[in-house]
């Protein structure tokens, strides 16, 4: 600046340059959100093979990490080729991915019972017409089974009353007459047999205990089917420190809810480009957290596989723009500071 004699003034210079550059910074903390400009989430529901055979390879490459939903019993069972198997799932967990439980046996809540306490099964009979006098039929009164289960033991399923009355320890699910039919280990009279139906309940917690047993640290629930209830909200808290489930919609500071955290389903016809879009208004421009729900991996298995090339498109952008991409758990963290 120029004084009224002509020489510059420096001090009101200097001063004028101080105040403006405050202002600046001052523009920017205000409309800059302490966690950033928005987040990204790549979710795999099911732990289908694919996911570490394409997806894995991808992410890496670009320095990405992603949420896989197991399914206990899949994990563990070793008799499909369609899903990752521990030693699998473990190399992800090693290399920054999060484990989380999609379920024991991947049920609804309104599908089986709900609670510890509706498990036990009531009104038993003798069945009639079986020579070995040893298979009982009950009525009941939902749509699937997760697992039946004897005084802790787990009965077979099999397809047939002939099959059980052959094989003690099993059962028969007549989905049709809405029956179920068993043939217990122990020979017991009907008003004896304790014989119970795994709960959504049992679902969460058992899932939850079964993958730490094997070594995987799990504090997310990805919900199968993306199905969700506040009763099933409040029932998550005394075993998860965060839900996923579905919602077509982002997240935002302030205003999400950790026990019922939203998803976008990426459907098979949807390219890279509509999810890029997506991300834009989404997460760049609302700042948002936004969750990709997918399956498969150039995988006809899954529900919506999507293509190994649409995925490489989305990581690669994700990469070039510098858009955080954050697990489940993270996000869910980074909302959550100061609530």
């Amino acid at each position: 600046m120029i004084s009224e004699g002509g020489e510059m003034d420096y001090t009101r210079c200097r001063n004028s340059l101080v105040v403006g550059l405050f202002c600046f910074l001052t523009a920017i903390a205000w409309s800059w959100p302490s966690w950033g400009a928005g987040m990204v989430t790549f979710s795999f529901d099911d732990g289908l093979s694919s996911v570490y055979e394409e997806a894995f390879p991808i992410l890496k490459k670009h320095r990405q990490r992603a949420t896989v939903g197991i399914v206990f019993s899949r994990v563990t069972s070793g008799r499909t080729s369609d899903y990752m198997t521990k030693k699998q799932v473990m190399e992800l967990q090693k290399n920054g991915w999060e484990i989380a439980s999609h379920g024991l046996t991947h049920q609804r809540p309104t599908d089986i019972p709900k609670y510890f306490s509706d498990e036990l099964l009531e009104g038993w009979k003798l069945e009639e017409g079986i020579q070995c006098q040893c298979v009982y039929e009950a009525k009941y009164d939902y749509e699937f089974i997760g697992g039946l289960t004897e005084n802790d033991q787990h009965l077979r399923e099999l397809s047939s009353i002939e099959d059980i009355a052959r094989v003690p320890g099993s059962y028969y699910f007549d989905r049709l007459v809405g029956a179920i039919h068993v043939h217990p280990f122990d020979p017991v009279p009907p008003k004896d047999l304790r014989i119970k139906s795994i709960s959504y309940q049992r679902e969460m917690r058992d899932s939850k205990k079964g993958l730490e047993a094997l070594g995987f640290d799990v504090s997310t629930y990805v919900a199968p089917y993306n199905y969700w209830t506040p009763e099933m909200r409040e029932l998550s808290k005394y075993y998860y420190d965060q839900v996923a489930n579905g919602g077509e919609a982002a997240n935002y500071k302030g205003t999400f809810d950790r026990h019922w955290i939203k998803r976008f389903f990426i459907h098979t016809l949807g390219p890279a480009d509509e999810v890029i879009r997506l991300v834009q208004k989404k997460a760049v421009s609302e700042n948002g957290w936004i969750i990709l729900c997918f399956h498969g991996i150039e995988d006809e298995t899954g529900w919506q596989p999507w293509s190994e090339e649409n995925l490489e498109q989305l990581s690669a952008w994700l990469e070039e723009q510098g858009v955080r991409v954050v697990t489940i758990g993270e996000g869910a963290a980074i909302l959550n500071e100061g609530e």
